[in-house]
């Protein structure tokens, strides 16, 4: 037999280039090649096939491959008809790995709301006839505006069919985060045959920033149209201050205009930067252009090292030392200065040719891995990792970027949303990296529905043998599901999973103590209190007065709590329950179950 896989040939046979595309990963190679013998060999003839019953039928693969290998394959084939809605006219909406296309603006966003009311069917009715807080007005009303709308049903609300793109991704946002959902990225993608071209500029009137600067930058549009007398009058001016720079009051008053006019002349010519709220020319400065090929480099080395992010503060450590001697001829002297400099040069000029993202006043970024937050450089940084992160080496890396990382889980919001996963003690599993889509969580109910089945609806968490956990979907990197991961994800998650649920003995304690119990949904142990009673008559134990730490030991042989766990805790742990009658000084208890 012919086989000859580097080539995806078998027997003659060869997958087309769009297949191939979809399924170039390494781990698929053995699909390829089955599905080669089996004479699917394009891309739309294998949309027609069921990717999971195709390697269920043909024995590919174990399980949690199949899982995996199938959420990869699935979010490809989003990508595919994504290009194709875009091409053949339709607008659409990515959110993260989602997406949603429509005829219109109005078609894209019922579309996505009629996916949110099916996961969120009474937080989604809670947000009709409420205000979007991005733009202050209302999404979805319950009434109609007696105006072009869609009428949606089961609920009945309406959308306006002005709705605009720049609405969607703030009305999706914002819905999103209702959800406790925040999307990492946003964005709406128009027809390719419906774009609009840029108009020229009329004659005498020149588009900002200014093209005749002497690095030839290219020139960002949708900026308003200055008279080319008015930009030349304003270099003028701003020149002859030279290093005092002038403040837009000063510049206003010089132009005789208002200081929203003269900040478009500013934006409009390439040779004026403001820096810390002062308007400079480049002429003014000493040594300019070698201080902008310095700066240049210094970014540049930033952004390789730390994988697309530079912080501010970063930037300016490194320019007092490679650069010293040009801020100080140029009276620059603070991270605020060195920033807006920056950012004149590689967003505004695109020195070069060279563009980055600017936020906040703290963050630089690469357009493909913008950062607006110190999360986003957390998430950057999981991704670069495949997904886990040790929490020492992230500190490490945020301070070498300049970031500050006091009260860091705080920051990574480990708590209040499901974006970084306890994985073991001192170490996180990036939650997106684990494609958690529909059938991710219906995999996962299955396997808990199966595990209350066999051990009845209440376990303590360390008795969960390493055989159920690979009933779960796959881990990236193949790393295997642990207790405390199961733990954080019903954190999150347990409404999604059936009401499924851990029982900590503190509500203080920290998210990677590993909890007592697992239990379901309609268990009757719901407490940390139960979880202890249950413990003594499952394991037939009789005895009913304990000393606090002969109680304590006992949980730590059962395997409930940790050797150290609840040292001198055990009455507050215990207090609120009269079945735990403690003595005055809290060292001994009487049982009563």
């Amino acid at each position: 037999m012919e086989s000859v896989f580097n080539n995806q040939t078998v027997n003659g046979g060869t997958l087309s280039p769009q297949l191939l595309a979809v399924l170039a990963d390494e781990d698929m190679l053995l699909l390829r090649h089955t599905l080669i013998q089996e004479g699917i060999l394009t891309l739309e003839r294998f949309q027609s096939v069921n990717p999971w019953v195709f390697m269920n039928r043909h024995a590919l693969y174990t399980i949690g491959q199949r899982q995996n290998i199938c959420m990869r394959i699935t979010n490809r084939l989003k990508d595919v008809e994504s290009k194709k809605d875009v091409q053949s006219g339709k607008y659409q909406l990515v959110i993260d790995s989602d997406s949603y296309s429509g005829e219109t603006p109005a078609d894209v966003f019922v579309s996505f709301c009629e996916r949110m009311e099916q996961k969120y069917p009474l937080k989604f009715r809670s947000l009709l006839d409420s205000t979007c807080k991005e733009d202050g007005t209302v999404a979805l009303s319950r009434t109609s505006w007696k105006t072009d709308e869609i009428e949606m049903m089961n609920p009945v609300a309406f959308v306006r069919k002005d709705i605009t793109p720049q609405q969607i991704v703030a009305y999706v946002r914002w819905m999103c985060a209702m959800f406790g959902d925040t999307p990492y990225s946003v964005e709406i993608a128009e027809p390719e045959q419906k774009s609009k071209e840029v108009p020229e500029a009329p004659p005498k009137q020149m588009p900002a920033p200014d093209d005749t600067s002497k690095n030839e930058p290219s020139t960002p549009a949708a900026q308003p149209t200055v008279p080319l007398e008015t930009v030349s009058q304003a270099e003028a001016l701003v020149l002859k201050a030279d290093l005092n720079g002038m403040s837009i009051d000063e510049l206003s008053q010089g132009l005789g205009t208002t200081k929203t006019a003269t900040k478009d002349t500013v934006a409009a010519s390439n040779r004026l930067m403001t820096l810390c709220e002062r308007i400079y020319h480049d002429e003014a400065f000493v040594d300019w252009e070698e201080g902008a090929n310095r700066l240049e480099q210094i970014l540049e080395k930033l952004l390789i090292r730390n994988d697309g992010y530079a912080s501010a503060v970063q930037l300016y450590d490194f320019a007092r030392m490679d650069m010293q001697i040009f801020l100080n001829d140029n009276d620059i002297d603070n991270p605020r200065m060195v920033y807006d400099l920056a950012q004149h040069l590689f967003e505004k000029v695109r020195y070069h040719g060279k563009q980055f993202v600017f936020r906040s006043k703290a963050h630089i970024s690469t357009k493909e891995n913008a950062v607006s937050s110190n999360l986003d450089i957390m998430r950057g940084y999981a991704v670069s990792q495949g997904g886990f992160v040790q929490e020492e080496e992230l500190v490490r890396y945020l301070q070498g970027a300049g970031v500050k990382t006091g009260n860091l889980r705080g920051q990574m919001q480990v708590y209040s949303k499901p974006i970084f996963l306890f994985y073991a003690p001192g170490q996180f599993l990036y939650a997106p990296s684990m494609k958690m889509d529909d059938y991710w969580f219906s995999a996962v109910h299955d396997a808990l529905d199966k595990l209350f089945e066999d051990m009845g609806d209440h376990m303590v968490l360390r008795d969960i043998q390493s055989w159920w956990y690979a009933r779960l979907p796959a881990l990236p990197r193949g790393k295997p599901w642990t207790a405390l991961l199961l733990q954080s994800v019903l954190f999150h998650f347990s409404e999604k999973l059936a009401g499924a649920h851990t029982i900590g003995a503190l509500s203080f304690q920290s998210g990677d103590t590993l909890h007592a119990m697992l239990a379901s949904g309609d268990s009757k142990i719901q407490t940390f209190a139960d979880a202890v009673a249950a413990c003594l008559i499952d394991e037939e134990i009789f005895q009913r007065n304990f000393e606090a730490e002969e109680l304590r030991q006992l949980l730590v042989r059962r395997g409930m709590i940790a050797g150290g766990e609840l040292m001198n805790n055990m009455p507050k742990a215990l207090s609120k329950d009269e079945r735990f009658a403690w003595d005055a000084d809290g060292k001994y208890v009487i049982v009563k179950v």
